[in-house]
């Protein structure tokens, strides 16, 4: 049981969840208010949870590997209502994810538990 809550931990930090308390940042002039394609979102984001530190890549065919402490995860994302929809297989989740100024949140759903995922650009998406 132990490190399958340690695993679920990690899985939460692959998808860059902030903690609960932090305000949202109203949008930023010209930024977008809605994820139209794997485009606008293409590139490498990072953030924390629980203060541990996770990153997440995903190309313009919305491709995507989440990175965390224990491991990684890969898999295909999809667009729902203009947000990213980041399904989680193997550890039973989904993020969904939408612009907030320059920076994506929205929930994390882990095995079960909803998190606050908050992640920000840190570079463009790698060329093939």
């Amino acid at each position: 049981m132990g490190r399958f809550v340690w695993l679920v931990c990690a899985t939460l930090a692959v998808v860059g969840l902030g903690g609960a308390g932090h305000g949202q940042t109203p949008p930023a002039a010209g930024a977008p208010t809605s994820i139209t394609s794997f485009d606008d979102v293409a590139g490498k984001w990072a953030g924390h949870a629980n203060k541990h530190d996770v990153t997440l890549e995903i190309d313009a065919a919305g491709r995507f590997t989440a990175r965390y402490a224990l491991g990684s995860e890969s898999g295909a994302a999809r667009l729902e209502g203009g947000a990213l929809v980041i399904p989680l297989v193997e550890h039973q989740g989904t993020l969904q994810l939408v612009w907030d100024g320059q920076t994506l949140n929205g929930p994390g759903l882990i095995a079960g538990k909803t998190w606050r995922v908050s992640l920000a650009r840190t570079g463009p998406a790698a060329r093939d």
